[in-house]
């Protein structure tokens, strides 16, 4: 089992858990009394009750059965993905499975070291190899992966239950994965350069969908924030819901499409193609932006969004005015740029750049922005991809 690859574990789950379940102990006791019973109101004959009686408790212990074989597949995924004896499985959640998936954790962890430390020096490799020119691989994907690591790794500083370190250890697994790919084909950068052309535009048409798939989430939670703050009766709600949809339906359409639309197959065109799918993805997320700030100028009353001395609202207008002081220097910086091309210029913008625009989509989330907080986070993050296109 140990010699097993995570993915080849996961796959036997995958196969054992589509298969009714055996006789697998279970991590708690299930009781028939765990499910109530709704009494009826009138009161049936002796026969009628006896074959209730008779039809509940058959329903219930058809409900006991599923539950019984959801906790056996549960008990295969620990025992398949984990590495644990079915001897050491409990009715109550034991210290030794706990133990069991730190330790898995921390088996990754070192893999993830050993990784990181082969791409920094690849990174290395790429920016003293004179014969193989190719510096959008390390600015769009050497440095994202060393960066995507640590914040994964930061974020599983306060993973502490045992549901949450396994989604930790996919993480690390998936991350392993996509770093050894890309280790993999520059290495053998020299005899395989089409390779890595094609695996270049395949990531970044995956981070463009990714990126609409974030402007699509941004758009519904801006929906969301703004009904709660709406203060009038459920059926003006619904009816404004339908109509906000029906409006918004036009650009989430759109950007769907966006989605679908694929670069060609050349690494010459890929600018030029991410350039104008970038500008169409930011004008459909702006408009639609637009069309629920319209109504919110119109329905919710200003009170709603005074400051006060709210530390958090506080907080909130000081990280966007550092943003917005920062942006103007950093347009200042990139002109200067264009006009005297400079490389270790131009990384130390792409890096700055890159911490700015996790600042901005980190108060993008906060639901305690208001409508002015809004408009200007959004103002800040169209800016900071206007940048990047300047830069590439």
């Amino acid at each position: 089992m140990a010699d097993e690859s995570w993915s080849d574990q996961l796959s036997e789950f995958k196969k054992i858990s589509e298969k009714p379940s055996l006789t697998t102990k279970p991590f708690s006791d299930t009781k028939l009394s765990t499910f109530s019973i709704i009494p009826s109101i009138a009161k049936p004959s002796h026969s009628t009750r006896k074959m209730n009686d008779v039809q509940r408790l058959a329903s219930l212990q058809n409900k006991e059965s599923r539950v019984m074989r959801f906790l056996g597949k549960v008990n295969h995924f620990i025992i398949v993905i984990l590495g644990v004896s079915p001897s050491m499985l409990s009715r109550s959640p034991s210290p030794i499975v706990e133990n069991k998936l730190v330790g898995r954790v921390h088996q990754f962890q070192k893999e993830v070291e050993k990784t990181v430390s082969c791409l920094k020096d690849l990174r290395v490799e790429l920016e003293q190899d004179k014969e193989f020119q190719f510096p959008s691989l390390v600015t769009s994907v050497i440095d994202p992966l060393i960066k995507e690591i640590y914040r994964l790794k930061k974020a599983g500083d306060t993973q502490i239950t045992p549901a949450q370190q396994v989604r930790e250890s996919e993480g690390y697994v998936d991350w392993i994965e996509k770093a050894k790919k890309w280790i993999e084909l520059c290495y053998h950068r020299h005899t395989c350069r089409e390779a890595i052309d094609q695996a270049f535009i395949s990531h970044t048409y995956h981070e463009f969908r990714a990126r609409i798939d974030k402007d699509l989430q941004v758009i519904q939670d801006y929906l969301n924030v703004f009904m709660t703050k709406l203060d009038t009766n459920d059926l003006v709600k619904i009816e404004l819901k339908d109509l906000l949809e029906q409006e918004l339906s036009q650009h989430i359409f759109e950007l769907y499409l966006l989605k679908d639309h694929s670069p060609h197959n050349s690494i010459e065109s890929l600018n030029s193609w991410r350039a104008e799918a970038d500008i169409a993805r930011e004008s459909c997320f702006s408009i639609a932006l637009h069309v629920i700030d319209s109504h919110m100028e119109e329905l919710i009353q200003p009170t709603i969004f005074e400051e006060g001395e709210d530390p958090h609202i506080v907080d909130i207008h000081e990280r966007l005015s550092f943003l917005e002081q920062t942006i103007v220097k950093f347009d200042e910086i990139i002109r200067e740029f264009e006009l005297y091309p400079n490389e270790e210029k131009k990384k130390a913008c792409v890096m700055n750049l890159s911490k700015m625009e996790d600042e901005a989509h980190s108060l993008n989330v906060n639901l305690q922005l208001t409508h002015d907080h809004v408009a200007r986070v959004q103002h800040i993050i169209a800016s900071l991809s206007a940048f990047h296109n300047r830069l590439h």
